[in-house]
């Protein structure tokens, strides 16, 4: 049996969920909106699993799990929505739970995909592992001191800035402040500055003739070139969608020592699923960005 994990409105998700109906193979989904009730989770000699989901328990004879995106909500929404604020520790004693049957998954089944490898995605390890690979990075400076900053911004000349692990997003009753995700750094914002500040991570700005994102799944690679450049709102950062002008995206070939390198980064890095993005610059040098265990790749 195939087990996919999943989010209600991924789109990928629907559509292999669509292919496995059509093939009459035997799986069951699990979206992460939906309520999860843990029945058993038994250590000890009698080692079981037994998980409900929309009233329909969970077959234990699953073979493969599929890790698209999200994960099981163990916590029933009365508590998400309490009034004493409970939410968040709580929240915190439900992902050691979801670590725990992870684990016990990978060891009982081929399971493809992690959400721990999204929430704990982070940026500066796998920046250290490309460089391993034999990939390039840009010049990068993780910093809370504006003087070193200063230093890096008239060495570079072109910086930006980025989030080391999240965007932003914070609540305010019902306003949502969101990050605009990377942009420049000038001197006005310099200046602005205090003299010290939270870590913050800045890189030198390259110049791009094009991106590239690739998705893997277990040893299949599969890429694309997105053509940011000819538009101002995603010149710096594609993910700066413009709804009514999309980029364009097209298949794309990677070098053979590229291919090579970054089938070394996924070893190292032990990865069965993600997206990787790149640059290329006007050059025809090849930069790694990052990697996004869940990424999307169906626009």
């Amino acid at each position: 049996m195939i087990l996919v994990i999943g989010e209600s409105n991924d789109v990928t998700c629907n559509i292999v969920s669509e292919y496995l109906y059509y093939l009459g193979a035997n799986f069951k989904r699990v979206n992460g909106e939906d309520f999860t009730i843990l029945e058993s989770f038994h250590l000890g000699n009698q080692k079981k699993t037994q998980l409900t989901t929309g009233n329909e328990r969970i077959p234990q004879d699953i073979r493969i799990v599929w890790h698209r995106r999200g994960t099981p909500r163990l916590m029933p929404l009365e508590l998400r929505n309490s009034a004493y604020n409970v939410y968040g520790y709580l929240k915190k004693e439900e992902e050691s739970i979801l670590k725990s049957l992870e684990e016990r998954f990978k060891t009982e089944t081929k399971y493809i995909g992690s959400y721990f490898d999204e929430i704990e995605n982070y940026k500066i390890q796998y920046l250290e592992i490309a460089m391993k690979a034999g990939l390039q990075i840009p010049e990068t400076l993780i910093t809370s001191s504006k003087k070193t900053l200063k230093k890096f911004l008239e060495q570079e000349v072109h910086v930006i800035c980025k989030d080391i692990r999240y965007p932003i997003h914070l609540y305010e009753g019902k306003k949502v402040w969101s990050s605009g995700g990377t942009f420049k750094l000038t001197t006005q914002i310099l200046n602005e500055m205090q003299d010290y500040f939270f870590p913050s991570l800045f890189q030198k700005m390259i110049f791009k003739e094009y991106e590239i994102r690739i998705f893997f799944f277990l040893d299949e690679l599969f890429s694309m070139a997105i053509f940011s450049q000819a538009d101002e709102k995603t010149r710096i950062d594609y993910r700066n969608y413009n709804v009514k002008k999309p980029n364009r995206n097209v298949p794309f070939q990677l070098p053979a020592e590229m291919d090579r390198k970054i089938r070394n980064f996924i070893k190292i890095s032990k990865l069965t699923s993600g997206s990787i993005d790149l640059i290329v610059s006007p050059e025809q040098e090849y930069y790694f960005l990052e990697h996004n265990p869940q990424g999307q790749m169906d626009w």
